[in-house]
């Protein structure tokens, strides 16, 4: 029996050894793949610092002799700083779309004015529709509000 063994040993040497590599390869294939760390990445959501319907606005068209400028008032009943905001707004008359801004630091409470040079040619505040709010905080928070999209993003 002894030389049965041998001499299947001899015939058959690289098969076992192939099955025995094979063996040991998927062996280490599972404690390498078990022993992995899984680097997941969890964004750290922060509380939204200010919500647009804190700063109420107000559109009023004003004729200055032979043209119609707007003017748009904000007050600031957030608890937050305005540093700056911009506003993207479109006249829905002519499809224009042109922008508003003030670097003016609007405390809590505080009520500001935005002019811009150009109204809707129908003279209607309901030809106004606000494109995006851009605002900047004294905190070092920059946010934008998209109105069709209805999203916040800050950074």
């Amino acid at each position: 029996m002894k030389m049965k063994f041998k001499e299947v040993m001899k015939k058959y040497k690289w098969l076992f050894l192939i099955i025995l590599l094979l063996i040991f390869a998927v062996a280490g294939f599972i404690l390498l793949n078990n022993n992995k760390k899984e680097n997941k990445i969890e964004p750290i959501v922060k509380e939204l610092p200010l919500r647009i319907d804190k700063i109420p606005l107000t559109f009023n068209i004003v004729n200055n002799g032979a043209e119609q400028t707007l003017e748009v008032n904000y007050t600031n009943n957030s608890k937050e700083t305005i540093t700056r905001l911009m506003l993207d707004i479109q006249l829905k008359d002519t499809q224009e779309t042109i922008q508003l801004s003030s670097n003016e630091a609007i405390q809590p409470g505080q009520t500001s004015t935005l002019y811009a040079a150009k109204a809707p040619a129908s003279g209607n505040v309901d030809d106004i529709e606000i494109l995006k709010y851009k605002i900047s905080l004294l905190s070092g928070v920059y946010m934008e509000y998209d109105t069709k999209l209805k999203q916040y993003n800050w950074s």
